[in-house]
């Protein structure tokens, strides 16, 4: 996965999970705006790896 594609996804994250958030920071100017959407992705992730993984040492350590 390149670097546009990296963004694309956790722009997909953001907008499916949190439409608030996805049109506040959507107002940023484009740089900081995908920063703020790889933030929110990756916090996402490792909290749904916390709350609903099996086997969240493993899970987490493997992302």
């Amino acid at each position: 996965m390149n670097l546009k594609d990296a963004y694309i996804s956790c722009e997909k994250v953001i907008a499916m999970h949190s439409k608030s958030f996805y049109k506040a920071f959507s107002l940023l100017p484009k740089e900081k705006r995908k920063a703020v959407w790889a933030v929110y992705a990756f916090c996402r992730t490792v909290d749904d790896i916390v709350d609903e993984g099996t086997n969240s040492t493993e899970e987490l350590a493997q992302f």
